[in-house]
């Protein structure tokens, strides 16, 4: 009961934003996204390809962001020719994002001269990437 009216206080306080209340530290600096699929959830269907899209979007607008996002495995799918984020790709290494492309994933699947966002890498750089931030994203 104690913490139910302890956040119910905080809630009556002000109407600022939840961050703001709970003081989370939501910078990103030093995070990294892996980015594992071209979808978002368990299934590749059309709300999980709507999923995907928004959350790149979105992102694309927040000034939340990360430091890296690394497309790996059929994530690569998203940063080529005909992938409905590109905008929001490159709204992302616009703003400073480093889009790293696996190599090995983007000719395994035939997409490397179709890569139209970030720049293609391979797993050592990948490593040094996730090895040094400070925070590893999955999805």
């Amino acid at each position: 009961m104690e913490i139910e009216s302890f956040y119910l206080n905080i809630l009556k306080e002000s109407t600022s934003t939840i961050e703001e209340k709970f003081s989370l530290d939501i910078r990103l600096d030093a995070a990294s996204l892996l980015i594992t699929k071209n979808y978002f959830g368990d299934t590749d269907n059309q709300l999980s390809q709507s999923l995907i899209k928004s959350f790149f979007y979105v992102m694309a607008e927040k000034e939340t962001k990360p430091s890296d996002v690394i497309l790996i495995n059929k994530g690569v799918l998203l940063a080529v020719t005909g992938s409905p984020i590109i905008s929001a790709l490159k709204e992302l290494e616009r703003n400073g994002v480093s889009l790293l492309c696996c190599g090995a994933s983007l000719n395994y699947l035939k997409m490397r001269e179709k890569l139209a966002a970030g720049y293609i890498s391979n797993m050592y750089d990948i490593i040094e990437v996730l090895m040094k931030s400070k925070k590893v994203i999955t999805i």
